[in-house]
């Protein structure tokens, strides 16, 4: 799924509130959080693709991570991959002058051989240091117009509680940082952390929950996966099979696609939702893959 692809039908408005962001973080040096939410499915991830792009669209650099459910006890496991790789694709010069002054706090997280545990009980330093690095980064290339950093962290609800901390940290001044933090957390996702709750509830957070499809967003995308955007009997059927969710829309069309259901038979289809029960087991399968045997 690319940024510019069929899955981002109807985002028009969100679209325009991140190019906002972007627009007044270069012009003005104005921060902003942006928080996207929705439940599984509704294309938080692809929303925080377009961002990206966007971003790098303008020259700004992009921190990106992806929170899972092993690195939610693995204090900094999402930061230290914000980071890491603006750090690998630095020479040495830069790589001291990015870690240099209170950045190097962060130096730890960054070794040959890893990281140890921090000097500190809770971290503080390894935050502030961070914080910093996210500041020297934003600043440190000349040639672009004007400071800015992306920071995009997906599945934000199964982010470290360290992470999270930095996170909050990042955004207590916002609107004085050349930054735009977008962060995508799962609508009702348990979380036994108030920080993204803090994050959510932000005075200068922009919220985008991601809308169903509607039917004609889905028209479009029944013409383009099967060629058939004039049947109408298939655009209802599919926003009834799926609610107009996103990834469930594209695993129905994709079933079709390969069933070859003929016209006429795909009301029964709907009904009986084979197309998005066999997305939801395969879903549900490779998750559990991902959790290994005890999780399962």
């Amino acid at each position: 799924m690319t940024a510019s692809g069929p899955t981002l039908l109807g985002r028009e408005a969100d679209l325009a509130t991140v190019d906002r962001a972007l627009d007044e973080m270069l012009g003005q040096v104005v921060g902003r959080l942006i928080v996207i939410e929705g439940p599984a499915g509704a294309g938080a991830t692809s929303l925080l693709d377009a961002i990206c792009a966007r971003a790098a669209a303008r020259s700004v650099p992009v921190a990106r991570a992806t929170g899972d459910e092993r690195s939610r006890t693995v204090p900094f496991a999402v930061a230290v991959g914000l980071f890491a790789g603006h750090l690998q694709a630095a020479g040495p010069g830069r790589r001291g002058a990015l870690l240099a002054d209170r950045a190097a706090l962060a130096t730890p997280l960054f070794g040959p051989d890893g990281w140890s545990p921090p000097d500190d009980h809770d971290g503080g330093g390894l935050v502030e240091g961070l914080y910093w690095l996210a500041g020297q980064i934003a600043r440190s290339d000349p040639g672009r117009r004007a400071p800015g950093l992306l920071i995009a962290v997906d599945d934000a609800h199964w982010c470290d509680h360290a992470t999270l901390r930095l996170l909050a940290r990042l955004t207590l001044r916002i609107e004085q940082l050349p930054l735009v933090v977008a962060i995508a957390a799962r609508e009702g996702a348990p979380s036994d952390d108030d920080l993204l709750e803090r994050l959510r509830g932000h005075p200068r957070a922009e919220i985008l929950r991601p809308a169903p499809h509607d039917a004609a967003a889905i028209a479009t995308l029944v013409g383009a996966r099967l060629g058939r955007a004039g049947d109408p009997e298939l655009v209802r059927a599919c926003l009834q099979a799926t609610g107009g969710n996103p990834f469930l829309v594209e695993e129905f069309l994709a079933a079709l696609a390969v069933d070859g259901v003929p016209r006429g038979a795909v009301g029964a289809l709907a009904a009986g939702g084979g197309a998005v029960a066999g997305a939801s087991e395969r879903a549900v399968a490779i998750r559990l893959e991902a959790v290994g045997a005890a999780g399962r």
